[in-house]
């Protein structure tokens, strides 16, 4: 039987981390960061009601001054605009890492990110589906263009390299908090452990 491990955006260590993104152990999220999660993502949606939200309902750098339509179309142009790395491609257990780390950061509650995409990931992570996520490339700060790779993946756009992945709505409030992070460096930095 395959040792499970538990998720709150907490205590996940780089053992447990090896064991997921190896997969000798499978995952379960924590109601309890679930809650957070729901909690976290309605006070961003209260701030968006309330005026403007970088990279939510408006544009991010230089644009950050610029209103975005209200079509629901802006997160998925701002993945696009940002899904530009290249170079090889990151192996299983550093692509199953890197989301497992995002999954494990979204779960602390700070992102604002909806509920329906830290499950979408988690049910990804569970499945050991993996997306095609390249080495290099940076726009920005963090791993802006791999994780918009992965952010396409959920979204539907770009097919899962191996496994069946779920596929889920990728909203305004979801798109810059997903990719906003250095968890592919991270999982990159456990991998040469």
């Amino acid at each position: 039987m395959q040792a499970e491990i538990r998720l709150d955006g907490r205590t996940l260590s780089i053992d447990d981390l090896v064991a997921i993104a190896s997969g000798r152990a499978g995952v379960t999220v924590e109601p309890v960061a679930l809650g957070l999660v729901d909690e976290r993502h309605r006070a961003l949606r209260r701030a968006l009601a309330a005026g403007a939200v970088y990279g939510a309902n408006t544009g991010v750098g230089a644009n950050r001054q610029e209103p975005t339509s209200e079509d629901g179309s802006h997160a998925l142009r701002l993945l696009r605009s940002h899904c530009a790395a290249v170079g090889p491609v990151e192996d299983d257990e550093t692509a199953r890492a890197a989301m497992t780390i995002r999954l494990s950061q979204i779960l602390a509650g700070g992102s604002g990110i909806s509920r329906r995409v830290a499950e979408a990931l988690a049910q990804a992570v569970r499945a050991g589906a993996v997306p095609t996520l390249h080495s290099w490339g940076a726009i920005g700060t963090a791993d802006l263009a791999a994780l918009a790779a992965l952010g396409l993946t959920l979204a539907g756009e770009r097919p899962w390299r191996s496994g069946a992945g779920p596929v889920t709505t990728i909203d305004a409030t979801d798109a810059l908090p997903l990719i906003s992070s250095s968890a592919v460096t991270v999982a990159t930095g456990v991998r040469s452990e």
